[in-house]
């Protein structure tokens, strides 16, 4: 009995303690189980650029070269170059591009008096990825002509002793490595009135002037020196002017011209005796003869027309004889009595011109009693 009673304490006890509350608590609230977090991939995307110049200067016929490559953020890129021009190379190994412009690279057909061209390349840079990011770049490549080489002479000298009324022709040569067969466009400046170009437009790289001077037109310098050992003080004008030599290119040469009008209207003077008595068949006398223009030595002659059998004419002592004056020594003998007396004898003193030819000549004539 007394066992019994022990249990049954035991019991009410503990449902005192927790008969009136939840048995299992707060904890024992349901909880639904927490969803995994999706876990976020980023991915970066690599980025392409173009590593090279914006402008590059040439000229023509010299070698010039540049370097360009592809950047990348992430792995490799390459470079691709559109418009590149004919004759330029590119080393993808290297990025150089080597480039030796032509002779007329330099030169723009839609504007022929520039002295430079431009050309646009356009790089683009390529990678593994498509979808990258992509800076492509425009290269402008410029080009600038060449120094001239275009050139302009005269075929005869420079200065040129021309004889009033006779018509003159200057040929000048005209030549250019870039250009040799033209077209060239020839002009002058301060060419004399009369003075004619023979083509103002000229495929063959010559260019000639026809000119016959009036010495009375020419409005220039009233005296000057002749080249060479001719001098002059009167009767001769100088005339300077310049050719003008323009290639296709626009390039343009000039030469100077410097020509010399002889006036041809003053003959000169033959001081000679109207009539010479021979001694013993054999007359001898002297002739001066004066050159007005002081410019040439004159020259003395026999006319054809003279029946000059053994008639000798020799020049006077070095020391007597300049460019202006010239004495002659007369000797004509008649032998065995062969010609009638008296006899004509015409005589012709005429310049002797740069070309040694004889011109603008007087005549006397001397009476000789046999």
């Amino acid at each position: 009995m007394k066992e019994c009673k022990l249990i049954l304490s035991i019991t009410a006890a503990v449902c005192v303690a927790g008969c009136n509350s939840d048995p299992y608590g707060e904890q024992a609230k349901y909880v639904s189980p927490e969803k995994p977090k999706e876990k976020t991939t980023v991915v970066v995307m690599p980025t392409y650029a173009v590593d090279g110049p914006s402008r590059v200067e040439f000229t023509e016929n010299v070698q010039g070269r540049f370097t360009v490559k592809g950047l990348a953020s992430q792995g490799d890129a390459t470079i691709r170059l559109i418009g590149l021009p004919n004759g330029a190379s590119f080393d993808r190994s290297t990025g150089i591009v080597t480039w030796t412009p032509g002779p007329s690279a330099g030169h723009d057909p839609q504007n022929p008096v520039a002295q430079s061209r431009q050309y646009s390349v356009r790089a683009e840079v390529l990678g593994p990825n498509d979808d990258a990011a992509k800076n492509d770049k425009d290269i402008n490549l410029v080009v600038f002509a060449a120094p001239s080489t275009l050139s302009v002479m005269d075929a005869s000298p420079m200065q040129e002793a021309l004889n009033e009324g006779q018509e003159f022709r200057d040929t000048f040569r005209i030549q250019s490595s870039e250009n040799t067969n033209g077209p060239f466009v020839v002009t002058s400046s301060n060419l004399p009135n009369g003075a004619v170009l023979t083509q103002s437009l000229n495929q063959s790289g010559s260019a000639s002037v026809v000119y016959q001077p009036r010495f009375d037109a020419v409005k220039t310098n009233d005296s000057c020196t002749l080249p060479g050992s001719f001098r002059s003080t009167v009767g001769c004008k100088e005339i300077n002017w310049q050719l003008v030599v323009t290639d296709p290119s626009g390039k343009t040469a000039i030469l100077p011209v410097r020509w010399f009008v002889i006036d041809r209207t003053q003959t000169p003077r033959i001081s000679a005796p109207s009539q010479v008595t021979a001694t013993n068949g054999k007359a001898v006398f002297y002739v001066h003869v004066e050159d007005v223009n002081q410019e040439d030595k004159p020259v003395l002659s026999v006319d054809p027309s003279t029946n000059a059998q053994a008639l000798v004419l020799s020049s006077a002592p070095a020391s007597a004889i300049t460019n202006a004056y010239q004495f002659y020594q007369v000797t004509w003998t008649n032998a065995n009595r062969r010609l009638a007396s008296p006899q004509e004898l015409a005589l012709n003193a005429c310049e002797l011109g740069l070309d040694r030819t004889q011109h603008a000549c007087s005549t006397a004539t001397v009476i000789v009693n046999f």
